[in-house]
């Protein structure tokens, strides 16, 4: 495992804004992606290895279904989403993709989201059914184990880790889909989320075999704090 390769990436999903009078809230969002390649032996990843991005979204102006909401609309994928004067009890589309480049190697991909907690407490939280076959497992950064998720609620603060590995040129599940603006969202600067994500390379494609190490990689990176 002192072979082990890291490729790292950070994107912040920001969501600041108040709630005005009339229960609408202005919300800005933005995300920018950092790829570093660290700890490298060998051919190693290529550069911007590890990337994030999310659908656009257009403001829903007509009609009565997630009026003054957001939903995804075709076109490429974006690293930028802008949500102004939201309405409560409305829905955005938000849905966090890593993707790993071609010439990659087989990577696990660890995801570190925080903000959510912060922002529950205010009234808006993620939301959505679950995927059947969701792709992340719960991450516990102080043993490695790595245990199912059955809800979106419990995607709380914490650190995320893809249930497969990821292999070159191919896609991890959406981290989450939406995000809830709640009736009862209250008015008040809010939290920032912030998700970033790291690849390590697999050895033996188990996480039962490579999860300490894979772990113990990601926190010599400083990525696991």
């Amino acid at each position: 495992m002192t072979k082990k390769r890291i490729a790292t990436m950070a994107t912040c999903i920001a969501l600041v804004g108040a709630v005005a009078v009339g229960g609408t809230l202005a919300l800005l969002s933005q995300q920018s992606n950092t790829v570093t390649n660290t700890f490298t032996i060998g051919k190693g990843y290529p550069d911007s290895a590890l990337t994030l991005d999310e659908a656009p979204v257009a403001r829903v102006i007509t009609g009565t279904d997630n009026f003054g909401g957001y939903n995804a609309i075709g076109g490429d994928r974006v690293e930028t989403n802008a949500y102004d004067n939201l309405v409560a009890d409305t829905t955005l589309d938000k849905d966090p993709t890593f993707h790993l480049k071609a010439e990659s190697p087989d990577s696990w991909v660890i995801a570190k989201v925080t903000g959510v907690n912060a922002l529950s407490a205010k009234g808006i939280t993620i939301n959505g059914e679950l995927p059947r076959d969701y792709g992340w497992l719960k991450l516990n950064t102080e043993d490695g184990t790595a245990t199912p998720i059955t809800e979106y609620a419990e995607l709380t603060d914490g650190y995320y880790v893809t249930k497969n590995i990821v292999t070159a040129g191919n896609d991890t599940d959406d981290l989450f889909e939406e995000l809830k603006v709640g009736a009862n969202v209250t008015r008040g600067e809010l939290e920032n989320i912030v998700v970033s994500g790291v690849a390590v390379e697999s050895v033996t494609g188990e996480w039962t075999n490579d999860g300490a190490a894979v772990v113990a990689q990601a926190n010599t990176s400083g990525f696991i704090k």
